[in-house]
């Protein structure tokens, strides 16, 4: 079913952030669900590496952890397109609720 919805206006903004792509993907919003799963991630894997291994990717991912927890602080930019992705849910359900389908019975 083709729904002619050229009359509706998109909000600039909301059109700036729909425009971002495919490829993007918002921030995480619950880091720190994030850093225990990464913690799970790498003690269920380094046990199955040689011991000289371990220590080495316990030392690697040591500093990756912690820029982790440092970064639970929203930043301004995530904060405004986390705002962005909530307007956009707000503004397509409210086009739903006003689109009347009309069922073509044939």
């Amino acid at each position: 079913m083709i729904h002619d919805l050229s009359s509706i206006s998109i909000p600039q903004n909301i059109q700036n952030f729909l425009q971002l792509g495919k490829n993007f993907v918002l921030p995480s919003e619950n880091k720190l669900q994030l850093i225990f799963d990464f913690i799970k991630c790498i003690e269920n894997n380094k046990y199955k590496l040689l011991i000289d291994k371990r220590i080495s990717v316990s030392n690697h991912s040591l500093p990756i952890l912690n820029s982790l927890v440092s970064s639970l602080i929203q930043h301004e930019v995530e904060k405004k397109l986390s705002d962005l992705a909530k307007e956009t849910k707000i503004f397509i359900k409210e086009i739903n609720s006003n689109i009347i389908f009309i069922q073509d019975i044939g």
